[in-house]
């Protein structure tokens, strides 16, 4: 007169228990498998460096929403974005090597993670507080400051830049060129060379950076992403310090 099976009162608990056991464990495969730098617990955990800030994405701050990412600090002071770097600069100078820094290079995992924008705003700060920057275009490859310091017209044509300085076709003044901000100096990454690696690399360039220390407060060299260029790593042996940008949605 009765179902002997399936028993009700057994399936429905039992399953729902069962799921649930299931839903925890497919969570916790989904995160041990996930292995984006997400948090500063995973700077910490993988890579053993001090984590001197984090940036949040410009839509979580309307001020910003028309706003050129690298020009934040300049165009919106009073923003969340614009605290945030100048709490990465607060953390740099109280750092314990950062202190003594006067040369930095900024640096990436891999392309389109931010470093550029990170390197314009960290000079900006730097720049309001009275100090004489120069800024460095040295991702020959895909050089970026040429197109964010276009000006008005709008001018990207390739000039006089490094790879003319460090080929000895210029000379260091013809190279370096107002940006639109006091106090800001910047050198353009000049016409791609052949090889990109042997230039940077060169006694020139390290004799170059000897030579701007003396006559700036910092010298901020916006380099090539350190996993697909190799020009980073040399870079990083002329430089007092390195600074590596992440991309929580894209470094792992």
């Amino acid at each position: 007169l009765e179902a002997s099976f399936p028993r009700w009162q057994v399936f429905f608990p039992g399953g729902t228990f069962l799921g649930l056991l299931l839903g925890i464990g497919l969570a916790f495969l989904v995160e041990l498998l996930n292995d984006l730098v997400r948090t500063p617990k995973d700077v910490a955990t993988y890579l053993h460096i001090p984590l001197l800030g984090m940036i949040p994405g410009t839509e979580e701050d309307e001020r910003v929403e028309d706003i050129e990412p690298a020009f934040v600090a300049c165009q919106a002071p009073n923003s969340i974005l614009s605290e945030s770097y100048r709490r990465v600069r607060t953390n740099l100078k109280l750092s314990e090597s950062g202190g003594k820094a006067r040369t930095i290079l900024i640096t990436s995992g891999g392309a389109k993670d931010g470093k550029t924008t990170v390197a314009v705003n960290l000079a900006t700060t730097l720049v309001a507080e009275g100090r004489k920057i120069l800024l460095i275009d040295a991702n020959l490859r895909r050089p970026r400051l040429r197109t964010i310091f276009a000006g008005e017209q709008g001018k990207t044509q390739v000039s006089a830049g490094l790879s003319s300085l460090l080929a000895g076709q210029c000379d260091l003044q013809q190279t370096i060129r107002p940006s639109g901000m006091e106090g800001l100096a910047i050198i353009e990454s000049g016409p791609m060379p052949a090889n990109p690696a042997e230039t940077l690399g060169s006694e020139a360039m390290q004799r170059l950076i000897g030579q701007l220390r003396d006559s700036y407060d910092y010298v901020i060299i916006d380099g090539p992403p350190v996993l697909l260029a190799s020009e980073a790593k040399i870079l990083a042996k002329y430089v007092d310090g390195t600074i590596l940008v992440f991309n929580a949605a894209a470094t792992r």
